[in-house]
């Protein structure tokens, strides 16, 4: 959705485990292609790429961020 633009944070998936594991997953409950056109949309909302998996979640809490990607858990 265009109206995210830039206020999205997503933890890289190069650099984090949770980032990895939401790209991983998208590319397993969705076809590759699907995963792919899902993940570019994504990106063009993304406004920073953080090394840490909880890093979104804590910027989308403290309100620094409107959206802050991670995964879920339940410990």
């Amino acid at each position: 959705n265009p109206v995210y633009k830039g206020h999205v944070v997503m933890p890289n998936p190069a650099s984090s485990g949770t980032g990895f594991l939401d790209v991983s997953s998208w590319m397993q409950i969705w076809d590759e292609q699907r995963a792919w056109d899902y993940m570019d949309k994504l990106h063009e909302n993304i406004s920073t790429y953080t090394h840490s998996g909880s890093k979104p979640c804590k910027l989308a809490a403290a309100g620094e961020t409107t959206v802050g990607v991670s995964w879920p858990f339940r410990g």
